[in-house]
């Protein structure tokens, strides 16, 4: 590549004569006269009183301080003022061991026995997804599966510390609505905050048109649990029209998460029902 031509410097403009001429202060005496000007006088030297004169006062700045240090040292100490509190009062016996907490009062108990006993049954003459199975264990690249993005989600919950998915699917009597429940599990090292980012980040973006398209319902019992009833089918080549709905909650380090299915509208009655009663297991 072809560099441009280096740029002649500007020389620097000339002074003017009256610039180039030394300004001439006031009373001096004018040129071609023939007095000198008187030498200036060369300046003092410092000698060697003002040094000593700053050393004296560094000693005495230390003498003065160690001075004082020993006169302190010499006094007996001061006791401090007594406490204006009153003096600490120790029991004479041991309080009684408290009552256990039952396995209702414990939430522990609940979130680290077996998950997948918390999981709805299905109701009578529904029948089982054979892909999946009712009230089985789901691994993290099972339940990332389910996503449009399996490989991004699958590291995802990952990152967010997931526990364990318990699982359970079937296909309704009648109307032949899908119904597919996963609850995930996470495990709590920073105050609960990976459970809450994942059940944030799923009801983010249900209100977008190509997902549910609305803002969904409140699910009763909980501060921000909602279900999703997508506005318009889902239409594809060969395929009948696919209604969907989602139901999304949270308790404590569990995400309730439910897709429901079906060649039918989603019977909003009967999707809420299943969605109330599946949180009030957890």
């Amino acid at each position: 590549m072809s560099q441009d031509p280096p740029v002649p410097r500007t020389p620097e403009r000339a002074s003017s004569p009256a610039e180039e001429a030394p300004r001439q202060e006031t009373g001096a005496a004018p040129a071609g006269t023939s007095d000198a000007a008187p030498a200036p006088e060369p300046a003092r030297r410092r000698g060697r009183t003002a040094v000593l004169i700053a050393s004296a006062a560094a000693l005495g700045v230390l003498a003065g301080a160690a001075t004082g240090y020993g006169i302190q040292w010499q006094r007996p100490p001061t006791p401090l003022p007594p406490l204006a509190g009153e003096a600490l009062k120790y029991p004479k016996k041991p309080a009684a061991s408290t009552k256990p907490l039952s396995a209702d009062e414990d939430h522990l108990v609940v979130t680290d026995g077996d998950l997948r006993k918390l999981l709805l049954p299905k109701p009578g003459g529904a029948e089982v997804d054979e892909r999946t199975g009712e009230r089985v264990w789901k691994s993290a690249a099972e339940y990332a599966d389910g996503f449009r993005s399996p490989a991004w989600m699958f590291t995802e919950v990952l990152d967010k510390n997931l526990r364990r998915v318990a699982h359970s699917a079937w296909t309704e009597k009648g109307d032949g609505m899908w119904v597919n429940i996963d609850l995930v599990q996470f495990r709590e090292t920073d105050n609960g905050m990976s459970a809450r980012m994942h059940f944030g980040a799923q009801k983010r973006y249900m209100p977008q048109e190509e997902h549910a398209g609305n803002v969904g319902t409140a699910l009763p019992g909980t501060f921000d649990g909602r279900v999703f009833f997508r506005d318009a089918p889902v239409i594809e080549p060969g395929y009948l029209p696919r209604y969907e709905a989602r139901a999304l909650a949270r308790r404590g380090d569990i995400v309730m998460d439910i897709v429901f299915n079906g060649t039918k509208p989603i019977d909003r009655k009967a999707a809420m029902d299943i969605a109330a009663r599946q949180l009030e297991r957890l």
